[in-house]
């Protein structure tokens, strides 16, 4: 079990980067990234309240556990995050911007082991 400190490092890069992830589907997703959104605003609430209060390690685990299977849901088979890309017409600003769009996933996906 981890403990309590590097449990508190994974939620509050896990907000950052959530945040980042919301940005972007703000202002570069349509519809179908609008189950996504509402999750991500969610879980950045929930992070906002954990951080700022007093919990033990086992309710720290748990509130990872079920930010965990947010995350995942997140990815359907189709649609959602799954198929989500950014759009540009040059494709340099393309690749730029669905490069950093692809950190971000991969870095949550790490460090939710999903």
């Amino acid at each position: 079990m981890r403990d309590f400190e590097e449990i508190k490092s994974i939620l509050t890069r896990v907000k950052e980067l959530f945040q980042q992830l919301l940005f972007i589907l703000e202002k570069e997703g349509d519809f179908e990234v609008n189950y996504a959104k509402s999750e991500l605003a969610k879980n950045i609430r929930v992070l906002e309240g954990v951080l700022s209060s007093n919990m033990n390690v086992a309710e720290a685990q748990e509130v990872l556990v079920q930010i965990k299977t947010s995350f995942k849901s997140m990815y359907p088979p189709r649609g959602g995050l799954s198929e989500f890309f950014i759009w540009r017409e040059d494709y340099q600003e393309r690749l730029d911007a669905n490069k950093h769009l692809d950190q971000i996933q991969s870095e949550l996906k790490a460090l939710l082991n999903t």
